[in-house]
């Protein structure tokens, strides 16, 4: 049989790093059940399960799930894996599986404590590894396979059941097949919370007569190599990616294999012990003895008071030597070499003529000539870690707060509140003072017309040659403090203040981010990198000019910054790309080049729904998981209901925004930031709950999470029902409107009855009112003849007035007659005035010839206003005068004009007889009255006086209108 040992290559693990990555670190007080890690396992929908000490639970992000085990006392989880979609989790004793959201005891091992449970794929069965025996057990009885009761077993690597290896006699590794038991490797020594296998290999921490390994196991090829050896630590874990490798040790220490199995990535984690690795989009996931610790940015690490950093460095920069060299308010000067922090660099700079300690300040920078020049509280330091001077303007110093080298004309600027000092480095002397208002100058930088711009805690000025001009007056937006600026690649100006970030085109002042700015970096042409008191702004320039909506991401405590407040111009951008920003706590270095931009949407979640009718007493419904494909009936009194929801997001949960509809209720999206919905007063019938969510680069879920509901509805709102109940209701409503209809016909019937009565009563009444008033009319005038003598005359006015008595004597019992019948009388009656006035009275009748004279109209109609215009408009006139009658028929109306030009009705009212009693006016007024109530349209009749040029009265004129259908009866 083949064996080998490869040693592929030996590397001294450091116990620690001098650098750590931003992580975010959970326990008890974030809903972790016990912060004793022991076994982490990402299961197929991307949910982490955390076993503890002290029980086992779920996480997504943000909220913790804890779930409960029944049948057994013992909480102390110590593996976690999935069989087809399954999860299990084992203790000591027993082995659980997910049932129904709940984990229920399917294995016991009565005597033994298990070691080991794993899922044997090619065996389709579990291989349970106890301390004396290993054994195979599917759903029936178990099946051992192997027993030695004199050593404690620990299964390392399964090929079948004829044949896996086991660690035995705490020193020696073996292969068991067929053959039997057969040494593998002799004085070894194992870790006992390590196994991880992949299709081919098996990995697993050793410990040979000397370092701590990784070791590998090829089953295929049955040869065994080192891949790893650190110096002091035990490994504790590996996660197998497809093709890294990730382990942990036992103190603090984490590292990335390749397939080259090189390191390409390591960090530690102080005091923390590892007992889990995971990994998943790019975010690392590492279970330690004091909780959860999530990495989830490899573009920012962190220097802090571990690696003997002070608090409040002001200044960071590079050397001639690619060193950062690291300068503190307090007076320390520190150096990184390696990314490892090498301590303090000695001080000789002391002048007793000051007092000591120094200060240093922010904008610190090494000169082209190698030099440093460091900013302080007391001038300038200028030297390196062996030669330093102190530059001040003596008998008076000076305090310095920011630099800038003009390498053209080998001149150093130095902002300091009492103006810009200017140092010739070849001199190594102050040469210059230019004064500015007696304001603090806090930062400098040259445009792109060759001025140098001096950010003030008042305005910004400009100098240019030898003249410093604040020449922004028209750009009043400039005439503010500004802490920072920096020119891009375009030479347009960025500046920063504690109201946000800016641009300045040299046309005008564009406000670009909110937030209290302290530092701008340019970085490496393309972006702008400024930093205020909550993280680190990436801008996109490319991007921003285009006018893209997303030119710029920010960087914070949820996404991987964890300073606390950005030093104030005292960052720096290395040789390398990387860029140094120093906070109030710690050194951050960020390396832009790593930044991760997720472009995974979150998986969404309906974790659970409750449920209330019209009181609002919340009942939970449902829990997770609830399935797409269920239709959950809910009663139609239990209308109102809360949906919760989540997203498994590890990277910046906080940002994740979402959007959901309910259709069948809304078409329309809702977008917001918390994790539930509310419904209230649902209609009975189906709904589709819809849900989708963004992550913080703006990228949404392709296709929604779904939730399938459906109010019930009560019997009485049922369509059958309603069908039923509105025929019934339609039937009782038809019959009670029959009922009714008919009663009101019946009533109506009876009313107008009565009404037609009376209405013919009164018509009756003004018919016989007519016929005697003409007939008395007539009389009145042959009394007039007779009492005058003049008998002949008075003969044929009673022959005359004897026929027209008949006429009316024959239309008695009828209240109409015809047009022709009508102009007869009238005709009649105006020769008998004829005879009695002779050409004193005229008269002319024109009828239109598209009249039918046997149209129908109130009887006496014309007669009662030509007696009118004889009686009281010419009788009193001596001379006499005309009647002219006209008849036309306009728009279905047939219109009858009654024009004389006698003395006026005014004056005819001063000399009227008393024996006129104006009845035929009233009986005709009232006439039409009564017949208009049953006419839509109307009949009636105006009286218009007429007059001269001079307003004198000239005769009256009187217009009749009468629609053709008008009824002259109430039946």
């Amino acid at each position: 049989m083949k064996k080998s040992l490869f040693i592929l290559f030996l590397f001294a693990f450091l116990q620690t790093y001098s650098q750590q990555y931003s992580y975010r670190h959970y326990t008890i007080f974030d809903g972790l059940p016990q912060n004793q890690i022991t076994d982490l396992y990402l299961d197929d929908d991307h949910f982490l399960w955390i076993g503890t000490k002290g029980g086992i639970c779920r996480f997504d992000g943000e909220d913790f799930v804890h779930y409960t085990s029944s049948g057994s006392a013992n909480n102390h989880v110590r593996g976690i894996f999935s069989v087809k979609d399954t999860l299990y989790y084992y203790t000591s004793r027993d082995l659980f599986q997910m049932q129904d959201g709940a984990f229920k005891k399917i294995f016991t091992s009565e005597k033994e404590s298990i070691m080991y449970i794993f899922w044997a794929q090619e065996e389709n069965g579990f291989i349970v590894n106890t301390n004396h025996a290993v054994s195979y057990f599917r759903n029936g009885p178990v099946e051992e396979l192997y027993r030695d009761d004199e050593h404690e077993l620990r299964i390392f690597g399964f090929i079948s059941k004829e044949k896996f290896l086991l660690w035995l006699e705490n020193v020696k590794l073996y292969k068991v097949d067929t053959l039997g038991v057969e040494l593998i490797r002799d004085s070894v020594h194992l870790y006992n919370d390590i196994f991880r296998q992949n299709n081919k290999d098996v990995y697993f921490g050793v410990n040979l007569s000397f370092p701590d390994t990784l070791f590998r196991y090829n089953s295929k090829e049955e040869t065994s190599d080192i891949v790893f050896i650190s110096e002091k630590e035990s490994i504790t874990n590996c996660y197998i990616l497809d093709k890294d490798i990730i382990a942990g040790t036992q103190i603090q220490n984490w590292f990335r294999l390749n397939d080259s199995l090189r390191i390409i990535d390591a960090d530690s984690l102080p005091d923390a012990g590892i007992r889990g690795l995971v990994e998943y989009n790019n975010t690392l996931f590492i279970g330690t003895e004091v909780g959860l610790f999530v990495r989830n940015s490899a573009a920012f690490v962190n220097y802090t008071y571990r690696d003997n950093i002070p608090k409040q460095l002001w200044s960071v920069f590079e050397d001639s030597h690619n060193d950062i060299i690291l300068a503190s308010f307090f007076g320390k000067l520190l150096r990184i070499k390696e990314n490892k922090v090498e301590g303090e660099i000695p001080l000789n700079i002391r002048d007793y003529s000051f007092q000591y300690p120094y200060s240093f300040y922010m904008g610190g920078l090494a000169l082209k000539n190698g030099k440093w020049a460091i900013p302080m509280s007391v001038g300038l330091f200028y030297g390196n870690a062996s030669e330093q001077r102190l530059i001040s303007d003596r008998p008076d110093s000076f305090c310095s707060f920011c630099t800038y080298e003009d390498t053209l004309s080998n001149l150093l600027y130095l902002g300091s509140p009492n103006g810009v000092y200017i140092f010739d480095i070849a001199k190594e002397m102050l040469v210059k003072n230019i004064q500015t208002d007696g304001v603090n100058v806090l930062d400098i930088a040259k445009d792109k017309y060759g001025r140098l711009w001096f950010c003030t805690s008042k305005k910004v000025f400009l100098y240019e040659g030898d003249t410093l001009n604040g020449i922004y007056k028209k750009q009043e937006e400039l005439h503010q403090p500004f802490v920072s600026c920096c020119p891009d690649a375009k030479g347009n100006m960025w500046l920063a203040n504690k109201k946000g970030l800016y641009l300045y085109n040299y046309d005008s002042l564009q406000k670009v981010w909110d937030g209290s700015f302290t530092f701008i970096n340019n970085y490496k042409k393309t972006h702008i990198i400024a930093g205020n008191t909550f993280g680190v702004l990436y801008l996109n320039l490319d991007d921003f000019y285009a006018g893209e909506k997303d030119f710029a991401y920010f960087f914070d405590r949820f996404n991987g910054f964890i300073g606390k407040e950005c030093g104030q111009n005292g960052s720096c951008v290395d040789s390398q790309n990387n860029v140094w920003i120093p906070t109030s706590e710690s050194v951050v270095k960020f390396m832009p080049e790593k930044i991760y931009i997720d472009t995974i949407p979150p998986k969404t979640y309906i974790s659970s729904m409750d449920v209330s009718g019209r009181n609002l007493n919340w009942a939970e419904r449902d829990k997770y998981p609830i399935n797409s494909d269920s239709i959950y009936k809910l009663q139609w009194d239990k209308n109102n209901i809360k949906i919760y929801f989540h997203s498994i997001k590890y990277h910046c949960p906080e940002r994740v925004k979402y959007r959901y509809r309910l259709l069948g209720y809304s078409e329309n999206w809702s977008e917001v930031a918390e994790n539930e919905a509310l419904f209230t007063n649902l209609e009975p019938g189906h709904y589709t709950f819809e849900l989708i969510a963004a992550n913080e680069y703006g990228y949404w879920s392709a296709s929604p999470t779904r939730m399938q509901l459906e109010i019930v509805p009560a019997f009485w709102q049922m369509l059958v029902f309603k069908i039923a109940f509105v025929l019934i209701a339609g039937g009782l409503l038809f019959f009670a409107l029959y009922l009714y209809f008919r009663r009101k016909q019946r009533n109506e019937k009876q009313r107008q009855k009565a009404e037609q009565q009376l209405v013919q009563v009164q018509l009756n009444s003004l018919n016989s009112q007519l016929d005697p008033h003409f007939v008395f009319n007539a009389l009145s005038a042959i009394s007039v003849e007779v009492l005058t003598n003049n008998t002949q005359q008075a003969y044929d006015y009673f022959v005359k007035a004897t026929r027209l008595f008949r006429s009316s004597l024959v239309d008695r019992e009828s209240v109409t007659r015809t047009l022709e019948k009508e102009i007869q009388v009238v005709e009649g009656y105006l020769e008998l005035q004829q005879l009695r006035f002779g050409d004193r009275v005229k008269y002319q009748l024109h009828i239109d010839k598209n009249v039918d004279d046997q149209i129908v109209v109130p009887k006496l109609s014309i007669q009662v206003f030509v007696e009118n215009a004889v009686k009281h408009g010419l009788e009193a006139k001596p001379d006499g005068g005309h009647v002219n009658i006209s008849i036309a028929k306009h728009n279905a109306v047939l219109y009858i004009e009654i024009e004389d030009n006698g003395i006026g009705r005014k004056a005819s009212s001063q000399r009227r007889k008393r024996s006129s009693t104006g009845l035929g006016l009233k009986s005709f007024r009232h006439f039409f009255e009564i017949l208009n109530k049953v006419n839509t349209q109307k009949a009636g009749f105006f009286i218009e006086d007429l007059f001269d040029a001079e307003g004198e009265p000239k005769g009256t004129k009187v217009r009749v209108e009468i629609p053709l259908d008008y009824r002259f009866s109430v039946d």
